[in-house]
């Protein structure tokens, strides 16, 4: 698998440590996703001095650590999370962030296995440990991950894009346009799912759909998508 390729998937699981917050904590989910670490800290640090839900303090840390590129600073909050409580199963989780940003893939795999063991249902756990999956090319291991994953909640768009884009790898062009149809619905926003479609078609010689798909990306707000028009639309 390519360098370019890895890259790519490393960013879309940076982009997705987003989870389903306890209600005290929604204000911080939300700061991490928009970037505004500040804000996290701030809310962090008053549920830590008030001793409130110490553990889901350091979870929360960690996480945000991990979405800043601050990978000491987590590792070191993940092991003072499960030195101090040990029975917080969620720390399999974070193990397998760590392990992944740090490439190590299959480590990762197994603590998303843990974490799966105890908690079936786990979107991200599972969404996360599809990624790693591809990146070891255990493509259709991956998709049937991310099968599970729309089966879990249909409307999670990064689950249609990750799907089609593997779908695409795979030669599985029609269900590949499927899917980045279905996550465009979704979000409008998935700039990378106009590209793959794009993609599909280009290489079906449907040149007209081709350049569709990048004037969309274009309408629908793209930063990159105008460079690219000529190449699908000549």
């Amino acid at each position: 698998m390519g360098e370019l390729k890895k890259i790519s998937f490393v960013f879309l699981f940076i982009c997705s440590l987003r989870i389903n917050a306890q209600a005290p904590f929604t204000a911080v989910s939300e700061a991490i996703n928009s970037t505004d670490y500040d804000d996290a800290l701030a809310v962090l640090d008053s549920c830590k001095e008030a001793n409130f839900f110490l553990d889901s303090v350091m979870y929360y840390s960690a996480l945000l650590h991990l979405k800043n590129n601050q990978l000491k600073l987590a590792k070191n909050q993940v092991l003072e999370l499960h030195r101090s409580y040990p029975e917080f199963k969620e720390v399999y989780y974070l193990n397998g962030l760590v392990y992944f940003v740090e490439g190590k893939y299959a480590k990762s795999i197994s603590e998303f296995n843990k974490l799966l063991k105890e908690y079936p249902t786990h979107l991200k756990g599972t969404f996360n440990r599809a990624l790693a999956k591809a990146l070891l090319e255990d493509y259709w291991s991956a998709i049937k991950d991310l099968s599970t994953c729309i089966e879990l909640a249909p409307n999670y768009s990064p689950a249609y894009y990750s799907r089609g884009y593997w779908y695409e790898y795979m030669g599985k062009n029609k269900e590949a346009v499927s899917d980045y149809e279905r996550c465009i619905e979704l979000n409008v926003k998935q700039f990378d799912a106009y590209l793959g479609l794009a993609n599909v078609y280009k290489n079906l010689k449907e040149s007209e759909k081709a350049c569709e798909a990048i004037t969309n990306a274009i309408k629908a707000g793209s930063p990159n998508a105008e460079e690219l028009k000529e190449n699908y639309c000549k």
